[in-house]
């Protein structure tokens, strides 16, 4: 269940502890949204490198490997593909999830909807629908090429095998 900061409002004798408590949990989930953001610059990066990897060692092997695990290896890259997407999508739901709740401190702490970077997001998104989220639609296209990629390439390589 999420937890009610509007409730922190009701008990004025909270006052300076709640605030104190707000700001202290505003600055950690900023933090964890940055380092959100270079685990999604560092996920791509790793599943290129493991596709790349294995790849080199189906393409480079030598011939006494068993063609049928050759065979199975090549669908590999697509499989990691996949996870790697999945890890992405995990990644987006805890950084909406932490800028939606910084979101909502923003707003108490402020006591306005016009301050604070996420209400600036959130305020670009829904004016520019496309291109405040150019940068999401471009990483959606490369996890759709690079699995399409990875396909045709296992594909058109089981019968050179």
């Amino acid at each position: 269940m999420e937890p009610d900061i509007k409730s922190l409002e009701v008990a004025p004798e909270l006052g300076e502890r709640a605030n104190a408590f707000l700001m202290e949990e505003y600055s950690s989930l900023r933090s964890e949204i940055e380092n959100h953001l270079q685990d999604r610059k560092k996920l791509d990066g790793q599943v290129l490198a493991g596709i790349f990897g294995i790849y080199v060692w189906v393409f480079t092997r030598s011939a006494d490997v068993n063609v049928d695990l050759v065979r199975i290896a090549l669908f590999i890259p697509s499989i990691v593909c996949v996870l790697g997407f999945l890890k992405w999508l995990s990644i987006m739901a805890k950084m909406f999830a932490a800028a939606d709740y910084v979101v909502r401190i923003e707003k108490l702490l402020l006591d306005t909807d016009h301050f604070g970077w996420e209400h600036f997001i959130q305020r670009r998104r829904s004016s520019r629908p496309v291109a405040g989220r150019i940068e999401g639609w471009v990483e959606i296209l490369f996890w759709i090429s690079t699995f399409g990629t990875t396909l045709a390439i296992s594909i058109y390589a089981l019968d050179k095998i």
